[in-house]
């Protein structure tokens, strides 16, 4: 049996960890109602690659948007959708 060489492994894994680390929720109060404005959404969050998932409650008073993202600040989602002229401010604890 051949052996494996346990170094080439290491950072392949340490790369996983890294980019598990670095995985963030961010949650928003939105004024995310309209099929026209969900578009707008949809079409803003699925642009960036760093959003792993995304979803909308519209059912919700605050119509809360639950971003989950790597290397992505709470920040930068915020303004990439107010910039498209929709409301976006993270929720407080």
């Amino acid at each position: 049996m051949e052996n494996i060489d346990q170094t080439s492994i290491k950072p392949s894994i340490q790369n996983v960890l890294n980019i598990i680390s670095k995985t963030s929720i961010w949650i928003y109060v939105t004024d995310i109602e309209t099929e026209s404005q969900m578009g707008i959404a949809t079409k803003t969050l699925n642009a960036e690659s760093s959003i792993l998932k995304w979803s909308i409650d519209t059912e919700d008073i605050d119509n809360v948007l639950r971003v989950e993202t790597t290397n992505l600040d709470e920040l930068y989602i915020q303004l990439a959708l107010q910039n498209q002229g929709l409301t976006c401010i993270p929720m407080m604890d």
